[in-house]
């Protein structure tokens, strides 16, 4: 349907080193088909890039994945995109 329903803007500014919590919403649970999507920008060169998901339903660990980018161009606007059917 292609409607946002969950975003997040603010991140910490410690946020390569601290652990991030997002709530999203129940919903999404009744979906066929669920894509998200992270930007990212530097302003300097940032060296083996990596991000680490994990997403928990209640204590359960039911997905994690490690990004690796690599390295980020400085000044750069970067996307990575998924869709879970």
């Amino acid at each position: 349907t292609g409607e946002m329903m969950w975003e997040k803007h603010a991140w910490p500014s410690a946020w390569r080193s601290e652990e991030v919590e997002a709530r999203i919403p129940a919903d999404v649970m009744n979906r066929a088909a669920v894509s998200r999507e992270m930007t990212f920008s530097s302003a300097a060169a940032i060296d083996d890039f990596r991000l680490r998901q994990r997403v928990y339903l209640g204590e359960h660990c039911i997905e994690e994945w490690d990004f690796d980018f690599g390295f980020v161009i400085p000044g750069s606007v970067n996307t990575w995109q998924t869709t879970i059917e």
